[in-house]
């Protein structure tokens, strides 16, 4: 496992598990989205210098109940290719400031 850098998106990390890339959708503690397109424009260059594509999974356990009605613009599910995988739980919400929904 390792935790790389990407420069040209702000608080973007990129968590690199074999061939698999995480974004964090609503970070449990300041609920910051990262940039899902901006990592998967990371991940196209990466495919065109080494030939190897990684996919991303999108952990969007906070912000995958949030994003669709009060970002509706912005791009982070599987209209973008390279999302493979999302997941969404309320599980995270115990230790948020929002109002809770029954099932956390």
């Amino acid at each position: 496992m390792r935790i790389l850098s990407v420069s040209s998106c702000q608080s973007l990390g990129i968590l690199t598990l074999t061939r698999l890339t995480t974004s964090i959708l609503g970070s449990t503690y300041t609920g910051v989205f990262e940039s899902v397109q901006g990592m998967s424009d990371e991940l196209d260059k990466y495919e065109a210098e080494t030939g190897i594509s990684v996919p991303i999974h999108v952990d969007a356990a906070s912000g995958g109940f949030v994003a669709p009605f009060a970002y509706p613009q912005y791009e982070w599910d599987f209209k973008i290719p390279r999302v493979h995988s999302i997941n969404a739980s309320g599980h995270k919400y115990g230790m948020s400031k929002s109002p809770r929904p029954d099932w956390s």
